[in-house]
């Protein structure tokens, strides 16, 4: 009788356990994402590889580190690209229709000129379902939209 109940409270456990939603896990921004496209917004599938180089380090302090050749600097001659270091904080998506899960404002405490954006101090990015995240801020401004994977 004992090992019928052992039995018993195996299966209504494993039932119990059974019968939870699978969840799809959260997705972290944490970590290096460097700049693998530009694309034009005025014409239909036109992706280029970028001159330079970009890259954001995301820390799980609410701070980020950003570096870039576009301004100056080689990477491949050893020079020292351009570095700025900032705050960031999630948005949720506004619009569902363009596929965005949710957006990050980036808040420039060094280097504001590095920014890519038409605003002072500050740039937007999306992170899509492709799990990429876009900057489309330069696209306001007549600028290509810059794509960024995660290394």
């Amino acid at each position: 009788m004992k090992a019928l109940r052992v039995v018993a409270l195996l299966l209504l456990v494993s039932c119990l356990a059974c019968s939870q939603d699978d969840k799809e896990p959260e997705f972290s921004i944490l970590g290096y994402w460097n700049l693998s496209m530009l694309e034009n917004p005025f014409e239909v599938a036109s992706a280029d590889a970028p001159s330079f180089q970009e890259r954001y380090i995301f820390n799980d302090d609410g701070t980020f580190i950003k570096f870039s050749t576009r301004l100056g600097g080689d990477l491949r001659n050893g020079q020292l690209p351009l570095q700025s270091f900032g705050k960031y904080a999630f948005i949720d998506a506004p619009d569902a229709s363009f596929q965005e899960l949710f957006q990050v404002e980036l808040i420039y405490e060094t280097n504001p000129q590095i920014a890519g954006s038409c605003l002072p101090e500050m740039e937007f990015l999306v992170f899509d379902n492709a799990r990429k995240l876009k900057n489309l801020a330069w696209a306001a401004c007549d600028g290509p939209v810059l794509i960024y994977t995660r290394k």
